[in-house]
């Protein structure tokens, strides 16, 4: 009997630490607030990047002096003056018809890309991420990782070919991003690339277990 209740102690044992590790190794999404849950409000008057934004023709949600951008946004890339006309904007809605899921989603207007705020990622040569996301509209798409080398300089990206989107459903893109032929690589920062009018859901990337 007691050798029937220590294996049936040490079976619950291993399935809790089982769960246990199991939630440890689940993979962190590197992108924060991926389904643009949260908005930044900006004074427009007081952030120099946002003003200039708007006066090289860029627009935000805005209400009055206030302009609304997700929570995630970090700058965009290229020169301003190529993004003239370029919308970026926090939508709401119900899920599965203006937004993806939650209450917001994004929109996008234009010809370029932007950067996710927040640290840059360490990572090393050889590592692999999964990139996945919702979108729906008429235009193309794809994340790109920009590597940054062990000295702390911009070196080199990873970047996959455009996902064509012309759809008013949402569909879920993906993209595998192989770091192994970039050599020296300490971190790694993310920005999406959408063109033309592009709806923007549930962003995802995720480092993948070494097989």
């Amino acid at each position: 009997m007691r050798i029937k209740r220590w294996l049936f102690c040490a079976v619950c044992f291993m399935f809790v630490m089982g769960i246990a590790r199991a939630e440890e190794k689940e993979a962190k999404n590197i992108i924060p607030d991926g389904g643009f849950e949260e908005v930044s409000e900006r004074v427009i008057g007081a952030d120099r990047y946002v003003y200039e934004c708007i006066q090289k023709g860029i627009g935000f949600g805005q209400d009055g002096p206030i302009a609304i951008l997700p929570s995630n946004f970090g700058q965009f890339y290229g020169s301003l003056e190529a993004l003239e006309g370029a919308k970026l904007i926090v939508v709401e809605g119900t899920p599965g018809k203006e937004v993806h899921s939650g209450k917001r989603a994004l929109f996008f207007c234009g010809n370029g890309g932007f950067y996710f705020n927040g640290e840059d990622y360490k990572a090393k040569t050889g590592d692999v991420f999964k990139a996945c996301y919702y979108v729906k509209g008429q235009g193309s798409i794809r994340l790109i990782l920009g590597l940054i080398n062990t000295e702390g300089n911009y070196y080199q990206s990873v970047t996959p070919k455009p996902v064509s989107v012309n759809s008013d459903e949402w569909i879920l893109i993906e993209h595998t991003l192989d770091t192994s032929d970039k050599p020296d690589l300490s971190k790694i920062c993310v920005r999406l690339e959408p063109k033309g009018e592009i709806y923007i859901d549930d962003v995802s990337l995720v480092e993948e277990e070494d097989q």
